[in-house]
Parts: structure tokens; C-alpha cells; sequence
């Protein structure tokens, strides 16, 4: 008993929380589920978003249209069938299972994201138990459950939070098998490893730090080694097979997410990465919504830290690859915050590793703190922690509502569009938006077909000309739509507006929404 009342409070504090480790998971899971419960009372901000209304016509696509899972379906295709080369869709295509179990709510769209959001804070605690230990752990599931980038993302649906979870899990289940030569855990790290990939192209930057542990663990023998191997014809192949028939796609059918080549393009441009700004940005998201100024002070501490032992040192090269990642892609990372999502891992264990670092960097002074200042160091840390869960908690109930007023205008305009014109038909969607770009670079906003319910082409106003309308018009468009402050200026735009007007009445005409007839519904 002397023994005990001599330890310092910083090794009291650890010691508290390595013998509570029974709880950890449970508290995690408490923690997690209320930094999310905001979006409970507005489901109807779930499908709001750009990628949220492309994977919602998807999962609408496979009810309406037979499960194919092989052939997602996007509205924005004109008149054909609109299959589109895309990321792996099982997450529409489970959300689509949902639909059809339970009917079409929002709650069956925010199910998979608000699971695997919640996931994403257990799979830091397990990984981090085993790379460290259970306290280091529990501070690095509690710095994930407190990003704001992560609990928004959990509330909508999107695909980032599954793709979080399977690169954590990955690198768990390999660091598990560097101990336990199960092949149980390499099949298990190689198969979520292609399924991250298969999510998302771009998750491949998770490559990096599993070379690392096959490293670290084979050593010189790891190209000689048919785990290695093994490993990398599971984690790989999947992920081929499926972008080569997603591109044949694409090559048929003409739409596509810009994958690799065409439609959007999310690689890096010199100019981008000439700039200030850019770096600028992404080191305000990662202080800002990944995590908070605070932790990435820790992160940036445990960064510099000497590894304690050869497999730690994969955190160091899970950084690397982040870097590697946000530099490759810095298009898509400058337009879309959600694509800074996969910092999250490595920024709350290396926080949680800075944070301890730091806490027994005091015990190891040579005139260590007293006592009272270690506990008030203690206390002040744990404060800022519970703060940071009750302002997640306060802000996951705003953030849909600010952040997304926009969309839910352009829903409301597109119920609109959906009583007045009739079912089946095909409409024209144009804005200004796309006026910089081609019809082979663009990105199509989806928002108005899908809550629309209604398929049919996507133009920039700067494409519209008297034979473009008549092309359409051609293949069967009904319908021009044009919303917002697009619509003032597209009136301004005279001889076209008079046109249109020539050929018939608009079927609504208000200041921030118009729809216009092209031709008669053609016989079904």
C-alpha cells in the first residue's frame, strides 16, 4: 500500500484507465452514438448533398429496376439505361435491400453510414490497444468519436465512413497476424484492404503502411514469402476485375464518376500544388474538422516521437501515405472536405501517443511537477475532451441544417418539377454551373433528377442553343429546367428564352424556377 500512494497522478491516471479496459468499449459506443443522435430529428437532411443524391438514385435504381448488381444506374444518363462506371456499389445496393425490406425513409439511408460512422471509433480502439496499449487506445477512439468531419459524414449518406472502417480494420487485422501467423487475420486484412479499394480507388494509399508490417515482420524475405504474395493477389485482383467491367461501362454507355479518365477530375494540377492556398486549406480542415487545433498539437508531438518498437513505426508511414494521397489527389481533396476523412486514424493515435507522451514527459523532468500540478494537468485535459463531445453533439444538430440549405432548396424545387410534369418523363436539367467545362469533363449535379424522380440530360447553359434543344428534343427530351439565380439569366438571354417561348407556355414560371414543355410526352 505505501507502494501505491508514491505513484505520481500521471501514472495514476494511466493506470486508472488500463484497469477500466472492460468498460472502454461500451463507453466508446455511448460516446459515439451521441455525438450523431442530431440527425434523428432531420432525417430529411440524409440525402441531401451532391454524392448523397448520386447514391440515393442508385439504391432507387436497383428497387425500381431489378437488383443488377453488376449495373448501377445513375438519372442523369438521357434516355438510355444510364449505367455508370462508379466505386464498388454495395453500399446503394444494401441500401436498396433496406428499401425494399422496410420501405423507401431516410433512417434506411443513414443505417450503413451510422453503423460503420460508429465502427470507425471501435476499430481506432482496437487497433491502438494492440499497437500501444488500452489507454492510448481509449484517448484515440475518443479524439475519432469527437471529429466533426466524421460525426457529419456518419449522418448522411456517404460512402467515407465504410471506406475509414475497412482501412482500420485492415491494418488491424495484419498488425494482428505480425503476432498470431493466423492466416484467419491476413485473409481478413487482405480482403477488407480490397474492399476499401474497391469503395474507393483512392484508398489504395492504405498500401503503404501494410508494406510496412510485412516489413517489419518478413523482413529482408518478404518478396520470398507466399503471404506476401497471398496477400496481395486478395487485396488486388478484386479491385481490378471490378474497375476494368466498371470502365467497359463507361466505354458503352458514356457516364462516369471520373474514375480515372473522363468527367471529373480529382488528380493534382501544378497550378494546385504551386499554391498556398491549397495547403492553406487542408491544414484548416485537418485543425478544424478532422479533429481540433488541440489534438493536432498532439498528433504533431507523437509524430516526431521515437517508435518504442519496429511495428509502431507504421504510423509514421500511414502519415506518409496520407500526405502522398491528399498531394495526388488535390483536386478532389481541394472541392470535397469529406475526402480529408482518412487523416482521421492516424491523427487521433498519433494524438493519442503525442498526448501520453507529453503527460510522461512531466513525470521525467529532472524536477518533476508537483503533484497538484499533474492532476490539474490531468483535469484540464479531460475537460477539453468532454467539451470537445458535448460541441460535437450540439454541432451534429446544426451543421446538416446550415451546411445543406441549399440542397434542401433545390428539393424543393425539384417536387416541384415532379407534380408538373408527368411521370416518365425525360427532362433537361441546366445552370451555370458547368459553363467553364465540356460535356466530357463535367461533373453532373444530380440533386434535381433525383428528387424529382425523373431522368433525362444535364447541359450548361453556356451549351443551350436553338439545335442543341432540338437534339434532345429529338431523343425524347419533354422538358427544360432551369432553378435559382439561373433563372434570371437565362431570361435575360432573350433570343433563346423567346424561342422556347414560341414553341409553348412554360409549365411553371416563377422568379427562381422554370420549366418549360419541348414536346409532347411520347406514347409509352
Amino acid at each position: 500500500m505505501p507502494v501505491e500512494r508514491n505513484i505520481s497522478p500521471i501514472r495514476r491516471f494511466k493506470m486508472t484507465l488500463l484497469d477500466s479496459r472492460r468498460f472502454h468499449i461500451p463507453f466508446l459506443l455511448v460516446v459515439a452514438f451521441l455525438t450523431r443522435t442530431g440527425v434523428w430529428f432531420h432525417l430529411d437532411t440524409v440525402t441531401l448533398g451532391w454524392r448523397q443524391a448520386d447514391l440515393s438514385s442508385i439504391a432507387m435504381n436497383y428497387l425500381n429496376n431489378g437488383f443488377r448488381f453488376f449495373y448501377p444506374q445513375i438519372d442523369w444518363g438521357g434516355a438510355g439505361p444510364g449505367y455508370v462506371e462508379m466505386e464498388f456499389p454495395i453500399i446503394p445496393y444494401l441500401t436498396a435491400l433496406l428499401y425494399k425490406v422496410f420501405g423507401v425513409h431516410d433512417a434506411c439511408a443513414l443505417v450503413i453510414p451510422f453503423i460503420c460512422g460508429i465502427g470507425v471509433v471501435v476499430a481506432i480502439y482496437l487497433f491502438t490497444r494492440r499497437l500501444c496499449d488500452s489507454a492510448v487506445g481509449l484517448v484515440a477512439a475518443l479524439i475519432a468519436a469527437c471529429s466533426p468531419l466524421l460525426s457529419l459524414a456518419s449522418q448522411t449518406l456517404l460512402g467515407e465512413p465504410a471506406l475509414i472502417l475497412c482501412t482500420v480494420l485492415s491494418v488491424h487485422f495484419l498488425l494482428r497476424w505480425t503476432d498470431s501467423d493466423q492466416m484467419r487475420d491476413l485473409v481478413l486484412s487482405a480482403l477488407l484492404a480490397a474492399l476499401a479499394a474497391l469503395l474507393k480507388l483512392t484508398a489504395l494509399y492504405v498500401g503503404l503502411p501494410l508494406l510496412t508490417l510485412f516489413i517489419v515482420k518478413l523482413g529482408r524475405g518478404i518478396f520470398r514469402s507466399v503471404h506476401f504474395w497471398l496477400f496481395g493477389v486478395l487485396a488486388l485482383l478484386p479491385v481490378l476485375l471490378w474497375y476494368v467491367h466498371s470502365h467497359s461501362l463507361y466505354v458503352e454507355y458514356g457516364n462516369t464518376f471520373g474514375i480515372l479518365s473522363g468527367g471529373y477530375n480529382k488528380f493534382a494540377r501544378s497550378e494546385l500544388l504551386l499554391s498556398p492556398e491549397f495547403y492553406m486549406l487542408m491544414t484548416k480542415r485537418i485543425l478544424l474538422s478532422v479533429s481540433t487545433p488541440m489534438v493536432f498539437v498532439f498528433f504533431l508531438f507523437g509524430l516526431f516521437q521515437r517508435p518504442t518498437k519496429p511495428v509502431t513505426f507504421v504510423l509514421h508511414t500511414w502519415t506518409a501515405a496520407l500526405v502522398i494521397y491528399t498531394l495526388l489527389i488535390a483536386e478532389g481533396n481541394k472541392d470535397m472536405i469529406y475526402y480529408q476523412l482518412p487523416w482521421l486514424p492516424a491523427v487521433a493515435v498519433l494524438g493519442s501517443v503525442g498526448l501520453f507522451s507529453i503527460f510522461e514527459g512531466m513525470g521525467r523532468l529532472r524536477q518533476p511537477l508537483p503533484p497538484g500540478r499533474q492532476r490539474t494537468a490531468i483535469t484540464v485535459v479531460c475537460g477539453l475532451l468532454v467539451v470537445s463531445v458535448v460541441g460535437v453533439a450540439v454541432r451534429s444538430v446544426r451543421v446538416p441544417i446550415t451546411v445543406l440549405e441549399n440542397e434542401a432548396r433545390i428539393r424543393t424545387h425539384a417536387e416541384e418539377v415532379r407534380r408538373a410534369t408527368p411521370e416518365g418523363s425525360l427532362i433537361v436539367v441546366a445552370t451555370s454551373y458547368g459553363n467553364g467545362k465540356t460535356p466530357r469533363t463535367i461533373d453532373t449535379p444530380p440533386q434535381m433528377f433525383y428528387f424529382s424522380r425523373r431522368q433525362g440530360w444535364y447541359q450548361a447553359l453556356a451549351w443551350l442553343t436553338p439545335h442543341t434543344i432540338d437534339s434532345l428534343q429529338a431523343e425524347g427530351a419533354n422538358y427544360l429546367v432551369i432553378f435559382d439565380g439561373d433563372v434570371e439569366n437565362f431570361r435575360s438571354h432573350t433570343p433563346l428564352f423567346s424561342w422556347l417561348l414560341s414553341k409553348a407556355s412554360p409549365r411553371i414560371a416563377h422568379p427562381d424556377l422554370l420549366v418549360l414543355p419541348l414536346a409532347q410526352k411520347r406514347a409509352q
